[in-house]
């Protein structure tokens, strides 16, 4: 008796239908993964390899069927219990999605490919390399240093070691793909970096992205008054810790001791211990190294002209004697509109670098 009044009652709350339908482009190819979605619910599908989907909904419902790079369309439900649904092109999306991939479009559909990291961040942390503006700023992404000479390269993985041999990742320096020059920007030049992490990489820039992508945007002028910026710091290195050694007369004493226990008939080669505490070549070959940096901008620029130059000189002494790096660089850009159809810039960089290593 129970069943029997039930099952009218659950059927008229309801008053659902089951229909089905294929999903196509003007071509008549099925859109696989389009998806179907009941308007103002949260309640949907999604279409099949073949572009085809099954959904109980009501008479009289609104299904909304979109698909990435195509016009969303709206289908009211009726008696009908198949249905052919063409969606077509949109052009616009389609552009929308070649301009993320360059990263000069939101990234909001594809937040968990692209990490950005904004410069102002790194403000107030001395650094001499790009590389180490990315450390611990960008989840997925690994630096590390082989070793610590002064203006020696770091390391940087992008979700692991893709390839056998250069594991390095593509540099896009305002727009232009480079392996190499990396060693001579300015850190104070860069206004933003952004991490391409995944295959979205690859379909743009190939097999040399491979390794994902670093794209770095230096800084431009603006339109307004002439502004003027000097930051400088200066800091000074040192050894944390050095290991316990023996001095002069110390050390005799232990290659006597070793010599005996060897052979006891044998002769000892330091007859007198005393010998005095020697040379400490920790002291000889560590130092307190001083670390400098500074730079000058200048941006501004008019309605039809900006510009932008900086002059940058760093130096960094090793904390260990005759191991130092410096370098100066000069970055100036020009951006003009002579005219609305017309843009014309100029992007001109130089950078001197001297090195001084102990092998």
């Amino acid at each position: 008796v129970s069943l029997f009044f039930f099952m009218p009652y659950v059927n008229a709350q309801t008053g659902l239908q089951t229909i089905s339908g294929t999903v196509i482009d003007k071509e008549g190819i099925g859109l696989s993964g389009a998806s179907i979605v009941i308007e103002g619910q949260a309640t949907g599908t999604a279409a099949d390899i073949d572009g085809n989907f099954s959904l109980q909904v009501k008479n009289g419902a609104v299904l909304k069927v979109s698909f990435l790079g195509y016009q969303t369309e709206s289908v009211k439900v009726t008696n009908q219990k198949n249905y052919r649904i063409v969606l077509n092109e949109d052009n616009y999306l389609l552009d929308q999605v070649v301009v993320i991939s360059y990263g000069t479009a939101t990234k909001k559909e594809i937040i968990g490919s692209v990490s950005s990291v904004d410069m102002k961040d790194t403000k107030n942390i001395p650094v001499n390399r790009i590389e180490q503006a990315l450390q611990g700023k960008v989840a997925g992404v690994m630096v590390t240093q082989s070793y610590g000479e002064p203006g020696s390269p770091m390391n940087i993985n992008i979700r692991g070691v893709g390839t056998i041999g250069d594991s390095d990742p593509l540099y896009v320096i305002d727009g232009i793909p480079t392996k190499t020059g990396i060693n001579s920007l300015n850190p104070s030049d860069i206004e933003s970096m952004s991490i391409l992490k995944d295959a979205s990489a690859a379909a743009m820039y190939g097999s040399r992205a491979a390794n994902g992508v670093v794209l770095i945007k230096t800084k431009s002028g603006k339109e307004g008054r002439i502004t003027v910026d000097f930051d400088a710091y200066v800091g000074v290195q040192s050894n944390a810790k050095t290991f316990d050694m023996l001095n002069a007369s110390e050390w005799a004493e232990v290659r006597n001791r070793a010599t005996l226990n060897d052979n006891p008939a044998g002769s000892v080669p330091w007859k007198d211990t005393n010998l005095g505490a020697g040379t400490d070549w920790q002291k000889e070959v560590f130092r307190d190294a001083l670390m400098q940096n500074y730079n000058l901008s200048i941006t501004g620029g008019s309605a039809k002209t900006q510009y932008a130059l900086s002059l940058n000189h760093f130096e960094q002494d090793g904390i260990i004697r005759y191991s130092d790096y410096a370098r100066n660089s000069i970055r100036a850009n020009i951006d003009g509109n002579p005219a609305s159809w017309l843009k014309v810039g100029n992007n001109f960089s130089f950078s001197q670098i001297k090195k001084s290593g102990v092998d």
